[in-house]
């Protein structure tokens, strides 16, 4: 769900360059790569992006938990709807920056590339509807 949302963010805001070979990204740790490289080639069918590439970087990330102390590297399998899950515990804890998409760099033409600064990352986030899970 996470995936399809920040790819479909990810091709309106590049919908407008041409002759794109490859663009490369880094995805927070609660998206999943062969999701968002799925979600990549169904949802850019018929734009200018069809055909090109999705590379995917991931990033890490660690957190704590304050229920038990625990620390922990995120990974897809902590987050349940809109919340990550203490591995240990159970208890949940705030989505909030796990679920992005920065760009890193677009190849297009023959051999021209791009990296994008930092200040153009986006930051992808979910849907604000309430969810309830357990462990």
């Amino acid at each position: 769900m996470h995936d399809q949302h920040a790819i479909q963010e990810l091709i309106e805001r590049l919908s407008c360059l041409e002759d794109v070979r490859e663009v490369r990204v880094r995805a927070g740790p609660a998206l999943v790569r062969e999701a968002l490289e799925q979600a990549y080639a169904l949802l850019t069918a018929g734009t200018p992006l069809e055909g090109s590439r999705l590379v995917v970087e991931e990033r890490r990330e660690e957190r704590g938990c304050e229920s038990c102390g625990s620390r922990f590297e995120v990974s897809p399998e902590d987050v349940a709807g809109h919340a990550v899950l203490c591995p240990t515990c159970g208890q949940p804890t705030s989505i909030g920056g796990l679920v992005t998409l920065e760009v890193i760099g677009i190849t297009w033409g023959a051999t021209v590339t791009a990296a994008l600064p930092v200040a153009e990352e986006r930051r992808v986030s979910p849907p604000r509807t309430p969810a309830r899970t357990t462990r």
